[in-house]
This record gives structure tokens, C-alpha cells and sequence, in this order.
């Protein structure tokens, strides 16, 4: 199959706006759309597209590009919570169909497939966008920028107030609320004790045995998977939470979600929502820190945000999870921690020396360029 010449790119936010860049640094002709699958099918024949790009797997694209005999090539860069649910597009995707997945997960479900491909590709950089600088403005210390999970984007948040809800009111006379809030609760403490890998769903059924429980019902319904989703989220917040926290004492700057607020105190402050196309790259540049606390269940992907930080020139310091070793060299390219106590440790000699800090960005940066870059990635579809 030929290289496609004339790629349609659906805009979806930042990371679709890069990519289009990236294909047309790399020689395409690009054109963009909107959303809505009609338009895009309409677009794609008026444009004489040899291909359609969107960011995550669309089934309705998949199928218009079937009917218009182009190309569908899609790159998902979503996180999933890792239960291996069969993805409900997969029926859509045929021989015209290229797929790749920063998580090797999703890359095993999609295999199952009729695509033509299925492949892991990481995120990357725009180096373009994040590139070094020395903007004016406050410096920080250190920075973290995210959700805190704590309520956006969680959906065991509604859950969870519901059911206290019943309890406080005086409605839960079978007392189903309260123990389904006391099985979450151990559920979470239990997977939270031992991070190294997703346990969840395994937990959830081992304390519905042990209370004589169901929660929503037997099987793994859609509903049900749901709510694991948000149960793996708050297990995620608290995680994320108390790493921050453990840097009480060291000034530290949280960006994100306004939720932050309600749990940040002391030398821990809350910096506000940033914009993310004007505002995030001066934050990695004018930070001595740039934290990336990767989510407990992905740590099968190195998010965006380490990729962007070195092409910015910022230095990094993440969690050790299985994808960083194999992208990056830690202590050469970029910092990584196991534990809150290794956390505080890499932080304050980070801030104590920051020649090596400088060094290790230097580095870093220098191999975000050869290999991490969005052009890069997307040549595994040219």
C-alpha cells in the first residue's frame, strides 16, 4: 500500500492540531475538519483524500473511509484502565485500517481486529511548540501540572456522594450503601498498598465474596466496568494526592483542576488552570522540577507531558514505571522515583544541584529530538 499523500486530519483538540503539523513537515498535503462523521466523510471526498487521521479510534470514520476506498489511520493517545474489555469498534476496522496505541494493551485488544495494522506507538513531542526558552515570569521551584482526579473526570465521585447520600438521610436500611462505601474503601487501600500492577477488578470480586456483596450486579456489565473505571481513578487521586503532599515544606506549584484547592496547604499551592497551547510551555521552562506522577494502572505508557518537558528543556521526574526504561535512561535523560521518601530524596537534590538537574534536561532533550518527536511517530503510517 502507498504512501498516503493527501491526509485529512479531524481536529480533536492539541494533539490532532500537532499531528497535522507533523504530517505536513513531513511532506503531505493536509487539510482538517470537524467532528461530526458526515462532514468528515463529505470532507474526505471533496479533499481526494488518500487518507483520514484522527486521534483515537472512530468507528464511523472507519467505516466512511470503507466506503470512500481510502485509508483510516488512527492514533490513540487516551488512557485505558487495564481490564481487557473488547473494544466495541472493532467490527468497524478492516484491511484499509491502520491503528497505534501509546498502551500496549489496547494494541492487544485491537489486534483482534481485521485492520490492516495494529502497532504500539508512544506519545511525543511537538518540538516546535515545546521548545527551550527563557520567558519572563515567576519561576517555580517545583511544578506539577494534572488533574487531581478528585472530582473532574471521576466518576466514582458521583457514586460515592450518592451513596453517603442514602446513608446520612437515613434510606439505607438494608445498610447496602454503607457497606458497598466500606468494600470501595478497602478495595482501594488494598490495591494502593501494592502499586506495582493493576489489581482492581480482582480485589473488587475477592471483597464482594468476603461481604456477601454485589455491587450493581454479578457480571461485568458496562455499568459495572464503569464504576471500576472510577474506583481505579480514586485509588489514582489519593496516589497522586499524597505524593504532592509529601513534599510539604518545598515550594510546590499544582496547576490543574480546581479540586486541587481543597487539598493543598502550606508551601503546596495552587497555581491555577493553564492554557495549554500559550501557557503549559513557559511552565515546563520556567520550573527547576517538573513532576509526572503517571497513574497507577498506565504504567504501561509514558504520558505526553515527560516527552514535552525535555523538548521543552525542562528537566523530569517520574514515577518508575515498565514504559520509562525503554524510551528513556533514567539518571541520564531524565529522574524517576519508586517511593514518596525517594520522591522528597530526588527533588531536594535536584534543587540542591542544579548543574546535574541541567545536565540530565540537556540530555534529555537532546533524545526527545532524535527519537520522541511527533514527526517520528507518525512516519510509522507514511
Amino acid at each position: 500500500m502507498s504512501s498516503p499523500a493527501r491526509i485529512l486530519v479531524v481536529r480533536h483538540g492539541l494533539p490532532a492540531s500537532d499531528c497535522a503539523a507533523a504530517f505536513r513537515s513531513l511532506g503531505c498535503e493536509v487539510g482538517t475538519v470537524g467532528e461530526e462523521p458526515s462532514v468528515v466523510e463529505a470532507a474526505a471526498k471533496g479533499f481526494g483524500a488518500d487518507a483520514v487521521f484522527s486521534v483515537n479510534v472512530h468507528a464511523a470514520y472507519a467505516r466512511a473511509c470503507g466506503r470512500l476506498g481510502c485509508r483510516y489511520l488512527a492514533w490513540i493517545l487516551d488512557p485505558l484502565v487495564n481490564w481487557r474489555k473488547v473494544p466495541d469498534d472493532l467490527d468497524a476496522l478492516g484491511p484499509h485500517c491502520q491503528v497505534g496505541s501509546y498502551d500496549p494493551v489496547q494494541v492487544d485488544l485491537y489486534r483482534r481486529s481485521a485492520a490492516r495494522e495494529v502497532f504500539l506507538l508512544p506519545a511525543g513531542a511537538n518540538a516546535s511548540r515545546f521548545c527551550p526558552g527563557n520567558p519572563p515570569g515567576k519561576r517555580y521551584p517545583v511544578s506539577f501540572v494534572g488533574t487531581s482526579l478528585l472530582r473532574e473526570t471521576n466518576e466514582f465521585a458521583v457514586i460515592r456522594s450518592q451513596l453517603r447520600a442514602r446513608v446520612a438521610s437515613g434510606q439505607d436500611a438494608t445498610g447496602y450503601s454503607a457497606t458497598t462505601l466500606s468494600l470501595c474503601d478497602a478495595v482501594v487501600e488494598r490495591q494502593l498498598a501494592d502499586v506495582s500492577s493493576f489489581r482492581m477488578k480482582s480485589l473488587l470480586e475477592e471483597e464482594e465474596r468476603r461481604l456477601g456483596l454485589t455491587v450493581i450486579a454479578p457480571e461485568w456489565t458496562p455499568e459495572k466496568r464503569t464504576f471500576l473505571m472510577g474506583l481505579a481513578k480514586e485509588a489514582a487521586s489519593r496516589e497522586r494526592i499524597e505524593a504532592v503532599r509529601a513534599l510539604q515544606g518545598i515550594a510546590v506549584t499544582v496547576h490543574g483542576t480546581e479540586d486541587w484547592r481543597d487539598v493543598l496547604s502550606g508551601t503546596l499551592v495552587y497555581g491555577g488552570r493553564i492554557d495549554s497551547e500559550r501557557e503549559l510551555p513557559n511552565v515546563y521552562r520556567r520550573t527547576d522540577v517538573n513532576l509526572n506522577l503517571t497513574r497507577f494502572y498506565a504504567g504501561d505508557v509514558v504520558p505526553p507531558r515527560v516527552f514535552e518537558v525535555l523538548a521543552a528543556g525542562g528537566f523530569v521526574l517520574t514515577n518508575d514505571t515498565p514504559a520509562i526504561e525503554g524510551l528513556l535512561v533514567p539518571g541520564e535523560e531524565v529522574e524517576t522515583f519508586r517511593t514518596r521518601e525517594e520522591l522528597r530524596e530526588k527533588v531536594e537534590a535536584a534543587l540542591a544541584d542544579p548543574a546535574r538537574a541541567r545536565a540530565v534536561a540537556v540530555c534529555g532533550r537532546q533524545r526527545v529530538l532524535a527519537d520522541h518527536t511527533v514527526e517520528r511517530r507518525l512516519l510509522a503510517f507514511l
